[in-house]
């Protein structure tokens, strides 16, 4: 699951009199965008910011496709058309985040609080950034400023409960997973590590009734056909086999980040069995997929690590 492209649905809202600065043939356009992942936040009116508007979606959606070079290389546009633009150096923060560039992120994001201090989004990005870096209670204070901005903010509880879980607090951690499920109950994803918490903490068969009875009402979503998948592999419903051959796809980039997934939820299993060996193996496949901007790929690095003290 790439980070950058979490909880869409719950993205936080524009604030009044910004988006409808934007031209008014364009609002079809801004809406579909935002639909797609964007975390826009458009600025005042003008001909020079109205072009920056188009750079800052068209980087959109080539950091939603996953494109990141040219994503940044449209946002550099938008800041250089409007120097002022916020969100414009949060999401490059963002998507340099995916390439690697984990200082360019936290600078660009940092960047984009000074502009606007009160933009939640700017804190959930340089959170992200700041966990990559090992920095897990930076992270963690960033998410925290995120909700304290937004209380509503899904994502930001989410990748706070993953914080969590990596320096060990699982109970804390689930305490995040529920607060996310709770403001956006519709997501997949906070449910399959919802699972993979109370596992661990040796409540299985409570983990396993609270995801099947939410499979269950799933069953004829068509959209979460890989996520329903995956959770009846968890559950024991589908294969090891079954779930990598569901894994495979025509699209090469479609295809390394669901295995990518595959290959982590697989592991995770076979470490609850204790199968410390295979899963070891299975991060490593995870990994060898290079899809660091996912939060499935970063846990595995974390789990290996642990594994090979």
């Amino acid at each position: 699951m790439p980070v950058s492209t979490i909880f869409l649905a719950n993205l936080p809202r524009l604030r009044k009199g910004r988006a409808k600065s934007a031209h008014p043939m364009r609002a079809t356009l801004l809406k579909a965008i935002l639909v797609a992942g964007s975390l826009s936040v458009v600025p005042s009116a003008g001909i020079a910011q109205t072009s920056a508007v188009d750079y800052f979606n068209r980087g959109v959606a080539e950091n939603a496709s996953g494109d990141f070079e040219g994503a940044i290389a449209d946002y550099n546009r938008a800041i250089e058309l409007d120097p002022k633009y916020a969100a414009a150096y949060s999401n490059r923060g963002n998507a340099k985040q995916a390439k690697g560039d984990l200082d360019g992120a936290i600078a660009d994001c940092s960047r984009a609080i000074e502009l606007d201090p009160k933009d939640p989004v700017a804190h959930k990005y340089r959170g992200v950034a700041k966990k990559a870096k090992g920095d897990l209670n930076g992270a963690i204070a960033e998410y925290d400023r995120a909700i304290e901005l937004d209380p509503k903010f899904a994502a930001a509880y989410f990748h706070r409960g993953i914080a969590k879980q990596a320096k060990g607090d699982l109970k804390g951690a689930i305490g995040d997973i529920n607060g996310a499920i709770e403001r956006n109950n519709q997501d997949f994803y906070p449910r399959l590590f919802l699972w993979l918490m109370r596992s661990r903490l040796g409540e299985s068969d409570a983990a396993n009734k609270q995801l099947a009875a939410f499979l269950d009402k799933r069953r004829n979503a068509t959209s979460e056909e890989w996520t329903s998948k995956v959770a009846g592999y968890l559950l024991g419903n589908v294969s090891e086999a079954d779930l990598f051959d569901a894994a495979k796809s025509s699209d090469a980039k479609k295809e390394r980040g669901l295995f990518c997934e595959a290959w982590f939820f697989a592991g995770m299993k076979q470490l609850l069995g204790g199968d410390e060996a295979t899963a070891a193996d299975y991060f490593r496949k995870c990994i060898a997929t290079g899809q660091t901007d996912f939060i499935e790929y970063q846990l595995a690095q974390s789990e290996l690590k642990t594994l090979t003290k």
